[in-house]
């Protein structure tokens, strides 16, 4: 399994909701807001010490994966940007309740390592940032972030 391509992409999922139907809030939101500047504060981290604040912001089943598979992988290169890209400025743009989660089995992380689901959001972030030497660009970002055990959790799987 290509677990670094997994840990560095959010994979975009669809929402889907009904019209008129009320949308129940996020909850915890301030917690919310500040486990997406956690996610983004990982790259003025020195490259020795990403990869472990990195996978603390994925469920705890992830990371015992990932320690379990032996996930050694330099990240010598920008988590949330990309390697290669130096994240100049971010800013949350919108964050709504993503019911796709209700009616879901446990997550498997790997196999024997399940956590459920208590709540999930989708998280759109402007980032401005720039590879090398080429001029900055702004870009928007879908992440999806998970509820396990009343704390937020990046998302990382296209489920």
């Amino acid at each position: 399994m290509a677990f670094r391509a997994v840990l560095l992409s959010f994979v975009a999922i669809f929402m889907s909701s009904s019209r008129g139907a009320a949308t129940p809030k996020v909850p915890k939101l301030p917690e919310l807001k500040a486990r997406v500047g956690e996610l983004f504060a990982t790259n003025a981290l020195a490259p020795k010490d990403r990869q472990a604040a990195f996978l603390k912001l994925f469920p705890p089943a992830v990371g015992e994966c990932a320690q379990e598979d032996g996930v050694q992988e330099d990240f010598d290169g920008d988590i949330v940007g990309g390697p290669g890209v130096t994240v100049l400025s971010w800013n949350i743009v919108k964050i709504t309740y993503d019911p796709s989660y209700l009616g879901h089995e446990p997550r498997e992380a790997c196999p024997g390592r399940v956590y459920g689901i208590e709540s999930m959001a989708h998280v759109v972030v402007s980032e401005l940032g720039n590879e090398g030497e080429a001029q900055p660009e702004r870009v928007d970002l879908d992440q999806w972030w998970v509820m396990v055990d009343g704390i937020w959790y990046a998302d990382h799987t296209d489920e």
